[in-house]
C-alpha cells in the first residue's frame, strides 16, 4: 500500500513493514488488511478490530469500535466498512453524514438509492447526481459507475484523468494522474497520464483460468488469478493490474495445458503432461515427476494432482490427515486450505484433513465434479444436480435445483462464513448461491464453458474466450 510519501508491506505473518520519507513508527501488531494515508498507516486485525500508528494529530490514530471488513485511508484520516454493512469515518475534516451506505471509496460514500455523498467538510466538488454502484475517490476527485455502467468523474483534472471513454464499465480506478476500467467486453482501458506506459492496458483472449482466494487458501494473499492464453502460455495478476509476487518473476516460459493458482504459489501440467511449480515468496517442495492429467487448485501451501494412471499425488504443506499418496484410482480432485476431496474412479466421494464444519464428511453416491472452500464443499452428482456438505452459515450449503455441468466455490479470507458457490448449465448460464455482500453471487448475463472461484468473487471464460469477473475482485485485469 502506498501513501503521500510512504509505502507499507504485509508480511506473510501479519506483521508491517513500512518505508519512504515519512516515520509512521511501528505496529507490533499483526493485521489481515491494511491502509496507509498521509502520515497515518492503519491495519484490520484477525478479529476485525481496527488500528492506527503515525501522526497523532487530526485525530488520525483514533479509531471507531467495531468488527470491519473495508478498509480507506486517505490523508490525516481514514473510513471503513463494518461486517453489518454500516461505515463510519475519523480523523481531519471528516464528518460522515448520518444515514445507512452500500459502500464506499474514501472519501466518498454511495446511499443505498445510489446517490453520492462527500466524507470529508472541505469537499470542494459538485457531485453528479444519478445512481451510482461504485465510486473511486481520493482528495482531488473522485469518478463513479453508474448502475447503467457508464462512468461519471469530478474534481481537478490533472493529466485529463477525468475524461473517460463513452463505454461501460465493469469496474473503475482513479490515481492522482490517470484513472483505468474494465469494460463489459473485458478489455481494460486506461487514460491520463501515459509517460511510463502506465495507461496502456493489457489484452487477450483467453482458454482456462485459475482464482486464488479463502476458496483455495483462506490466506490475505489470495488476491490473485492465473490464465492460460490462446497460445497456451500462463498469464497471472493481482490486485489492481499489479502481478502478485509470487508469479511475476519465477513463473516458467512455457506452454500448458492446465493451471491452478495458490494463495502464495502457483502450478501447472506443461504440455509434455508433466508438472512446474513457481512462487516467489514461498518455497513449495517440488511437485512429484510422471505423468499427469488433472490438476487440483492449488492450496494454501500444498496441491494435490492426478497422474495418468488415476493415482492421487499431493505435495508441499499438507494438512493434518491428507495422505502424500491417498489409495484407490480417482478422476477428479478438489483442495481448500485445510482439506482435500477427490472422486474415485467408480463415482463414490472421498474427503480427507479437517472435519470441523462436516467438510470431509462427503455424501453418498455417484459424482462426476468437485470443489472444495474453507469448511465446505460442493460438487455434481452423476445425474447433473448439486450436493454440498459443511458450513451452511451464508446458505453455501443449499444449492439451488437443476442440471449443471460446471461449479465453483468461493470463500471471504476475513469471515470465513461468508461463502458463496456458482454452477454452470449445459446452456452457458450461471447460477449462483451463498452470500452476496459485494456481488460474488450476481454473474453477467453471458454464455460461460469454465468458472473459478477465489475470496469474495467468481470468474468465468466465455466462449468467445474473454474473461469475466465479478464480486469484489472484478477490478482486476481480464
Amino acid at each position: 500500500m502506498c501513501g503521500d510519501e510512504t509505502s507499507c508491506g504485509l508480511r506473510d505473518d501479519g506483521t508491517v513493514a513500512c518505508w519512504g520519507s515519512q516515520d509512521l513508527g511501528r505496529s507490533s501488531e499483526t493485521f489481515v488488511r491494511i491502509g496507509v494515508g498521509s502520515g497515518v498507516a492503519c491495519g484490520i486485525r484477525s478479529d476485525g478490530t481496527l488500528s492506527c500508528w503515525g501522526d497523532t494529530r487530526w485525530r488520525a490514530t483514533e479509531v471507531p469500535q467495531g468488527s470491519f471488513v473495508q478498509l480507506n485511508v486517505q490523508a490525516h484520516g481514514g473510513c471503513a466498512m463494518r461486517t453489518d454493512g454500516t461505515a463510519t469515518c475519523w480523523g481531519d475534516n471528516y464528518f460522515f453524514p448520518s444515514g445507512a451506505y452500500a459502500s464506499l471509496g474514501a472519501p466518498y460514500g454511495i446511499r443505498p438509492d445510489g446517490t453520492l455523498v462527500a466524507l470529508r467538510t472541505d469537499n470542494q466538488f459538485t457531485l453528479p447526481t444519478g445512481t451510482f454502484v461504485e465510486v473511486s475517490g481520493e482528495s482531488t476527485g473522485g469518478c463513479g459507475r453508474r448502475s447503467d455502467d457508464t462512468l461519471a468523474c469530478w474534481g481537478n483534472n490533472f493529466t485529463e484523468r477525468l475524461n473517460p471513454p463513452s463505454d461501460t464499465f465493469a469496474q473503475v480506478s482513479l490515481g492522482f494522474t490517470l484513472a483505468c476500467g474494465i469494460r463489459r467486453d473485458n478489455q481494460i482501458v486506461c487514460w491520463g497520464d501515459d509517460s511510463d506506459g502506465q495507461s496502456t492496458a493489457v489484452s487477450g483472449t483467453f482458454r482456462q483460468i485459475s482464482t486464488s482466494g479463502a476458496g483455495s487458501g483462506g490466506s490475505t494473499e489470495g488476491t490473485h488469478a492465473c490464465a492460460i492464453k490462446a497460445d497456451q502460455t500462463v498469464q497471472c495478476w493481482g490486485d489492481v493490474g499489479m502481478p502478485f509476487p509470487g508469479i511475476s518473476v519465477a513463473q516458467p516460459a512455457a506452454t500448458f495445458k492446465q493451471v491452478a493458482a495458490g494463495p502464495r504459489h502457483a502450478c501447472g501440467i506443461l504440455a509434455d503432461d508433466s508438472l512446474a511449480c513457481w512462487s516467489n515468496t514461498y518455497s513449495p517442495s517440488g511437485p512429484p515427476t510422471g505423468s499427469f492429467t488433472r490438476l487440483a487448485a492449488a492450496g494454501f501451501d500444498f496441491t494435490c494432482a492426478i497422474l495418468s494412471a488415476g493415482a492421487l499425488a499431493c505435495w508441499g504443506d499438507l494438512p493434518t490427515g491428507l495422505p502424500k499418496s491417498p489409495a484407490g484410482s480417482y478422476k477428479a480432485v478438489a483442495v481448500a486450505r485445510t482439506h482435500a476431496c477427490a472422486i474415485a474412479s467408480d463415482g463414490s466421494l472421498s474427503c480427507w484433513g479437517e472435519n470441523t464444519a462436516g467438510e470431509s464428511t462427503p455424501p453418498s453416491g455417484s459424482f462426476v465434479a468437485v470443489a472444495a472452500a474453507m469448511s465446505f464443499s460442493c460438487a455434481i452428482r452423476s445425474d447433473g444436480t448439486l450436493a454440498c456438505w459443511g458450513d451452511n452459515t451464508s446458505g453455501q450449503g443449499s444449492p439451488p435445483a437443476g442440471v449443471f455441468v460446471d461449479l465453483a466455490v468461493g470463500t471471504s479470507m476475513e469471515i470465513p462464513s461468508k461463502a458463496h458457490g456458482c454452477a454452470l448449465s449445459a446452456d452457458g448460464k450461471v447460477t449462483c448461491w451463498g452470500d452476496n455482500s459485494v456481488g460474488q453471487t450476481t454473474p453477467p448475463n453471458q454464455t460461460f464453458i469454465q468458472l473459478s472461484a477465489g475470496d469474495l468473487h467468481t470468474c468465468g471464460l466465455s466462449v468467445g474466450g474473454q474473461l469475466w469477473c465479478w464480486g469484489l475482485y472484478a477490478r482486476q485485469p481480464l
